[in-house]
């Protein structure tokens, strides 16, 4: 693709550049475009459905933001083999997919305000394209094969290639700036959700791992199913096992916490972070995880569902790194000790679901109110004291874990 250059800080490898909408889509490779990793992912938006009629009357939008590598500079042009969208996902797509109709009905002569061609479009739009039918409305489409229409089709190639589209280009920034621009792109938008904020702080982390375990990420389609349980052993979200990693190097539960920052020493010491949050650790961590999980859920749905939330995960792992903390001399003892401990623990103190009680669990849950307490808190409370007594040879009733932990949460209330 070629754009003309209009602005640059050669300094920081920024350049504001122009090109026709039409050649934009021209170079659009899905493969890098649409599965950047650190997108949300494609999703409906009303005000996107007038998108077309703005292209029309050539009602300019905000720039496009895009991260390209190695880009070729020939006097006034910016050559770009290749890039990834960090802001402008949900019009890039939606145009995209609207050029792919215009190409469809030119390659089998559809041009024209028949249903027949409308059905035959939407037909094999369906077949290769299967999420646009979600984004894209009908009303639209019936649109863009209505001759009367301002957005018939025979009209929008050339609109689009008249359109002018002004792009924001970033050239080789690491990933530590490639997410922090990602977030900053975002803070003026929709918020972007804590679990997707955590995404993004640990996809650098979790790349090219090689374990067994699934882990599921915001935009997957199957997230909610897996959120509510309704998975396969070895099926996690992704925040879920990060919060899990957390809690069990923090040896007490934790929560998904915008405050937190991988690279923050305050939030975690670098010595840590360079051994906990390295790839054959978490490889060897995971591994556990995806074995137990797969042992337990197989056979005890309840177990399935129970353990994929964040308040068990967080609160077993957290009670594990804790009991085996409190039989090291030091921090250098802990981390020798971690992998083996954890695996230990998890296949012989927690080695059938059963352990856990979980109708008891539940007896003792129905009976919290959120409306005079924070559940979560409880929660983390009381699954915490519960495992760490059951490893520490002491076993507690469910109604015990959950009377300490209320007298823990009325404890604090009175401290402050």
């Amino acid at each position: 693709m070629e754009t003309i250059i209009l602005d640059t800080l050669q300094a920081q490898n920024w350049w504001l550049c122009k090109v026709s909408l039409w050649d934009y889509l021209e170079a659009v490779k899905p493969s890098t475009a649409f599965d950047f990793e650190i997108q949300r992912g494609i999703v409906k938006n009303i005000y996107l459905d007038t998108i077309l009629d703005s292209i029309v009357v050539g009602e300019p939008f905000p720039p496009l933001t895009l991260l390209v590598e190695n880009p070729k500079i020939e006097s006034s042009s910016l050559i770009i083999d290749d890039f990834y969208i960090l802001d402008g996902l949900q019009r890039t797509y939606r145009l995209w997919i609207y050029k792919q109709i215009i190409d469809m009905a030119k390659a089998k002569d559809l041009f024209g305000p028949s249903w027949r061609s409308l059905h035959d479009v939407i037909s094999e739009m369906r077949q290769r394209f299967p999420e646009a039918t979600q984004v894209i409305p009908y009303a639209v489409l019936q649109k863009m094969f209505t001759a009367e229409s301002n957005i018939f089709l025979e009209k929008l190639e050339q609109a689009f290639k008249e359109f002018n589209l002004y792009l924001y280009i970033w050239g080789n920034l690491t990933e530590k700036e490639v997410v922090n621009k990602m977030l900053l792109l975002n803070a003026g938008q929709m918020r972007v959700s804590l679990q997707h904020q955590y995404e993004l702080m640990f996809l650098r982390v979790f790349s090219d791992l090689n374990i067994p375990i699934t882990l599921v990420r915001t935009k997957d389609s199957d997230y909610m199913d897996v959120k509510r349980g309704i998975r396969q052993p070895g099926q996690f979200l992704f925040t879920t096992l990060v919060i899990g990693l957390r809690s069990f190097i923090e040896c007490k539960p934790v929560r998904l916490d915008r405050k937190f920052n991988l690279n923050d020493e305050e939030c975690i010491s670098e010595e840590d972070a360079s051994f906990y949050f390295d790839k054959k650790f978490i490889e060897q961590f995971l591994g556990i995880i995806y074995q137990f999980d797969k042992k337990l859920s197989s056979s005890d749905n309840a177990f399935k569902k129970w353990i994929v939330k964040d308040t068990s995960i967080s609160s077993v792992l957290g009670a594990v790194g804790y009991c085996i903390k409190q039989k090291c001399n030091d921090e250098n003892e802990f981390r020798v000790k971690t992998i083996q401990d954890l695996k230990s623990i998890l296949f012989t103190i927690f080695g059938k679901s059963s352990s856990f009680k979980l109708v008891d669990f539940e007896r003792q849950y129905s009976r919290l109110s959120s409306v005079r307490i924070n559940i979560g808190s409880v929660l983390r409370k009381a699954i915490f004291n519960y495992c760490k007594c059951l490893i520490d040879k002491t076993p507690i009733t469910w109604e015990q874990a959950f009377l300490m932990s209320n007298a823990m949460r009325i404890k604090e209330e009175n401290d402050d």
